[in-house]
């Protein structure tokens, strides 16, 4: 038995990928123009991790629903 994600989940995943995506582009612009010190890069580079796990894991969860 599949799940088929509705229409409105879909709009939500996107919307959520877009932000991360938005987010990380932003982090790298700072890094590359604000950051002055190592903590500020430190700082940023953690964060973009953060929302790449954080993508990485949450499109993983939506996988493994639509298998079951």
């Amino acid at each position: 038995m599949t799940i088929k994600k509705p229409g409105p989940f879909r709009i939500f995943g996107a919307i959520i990928i877009l932000l991360v995506i938005m987010l990380i582009a932003m982090n790298m612009l700072l890094i590359k123009s604000g950051c002055l010190n190592k903590q500020c890069v430190l700082i940023n580079i953690f964060i973009i991790l953060l929302l790449v796990w954080a993508t990485t894991f949450w499109i993983t969860v939506i996988k493994h629903l639509n298998k079951k």
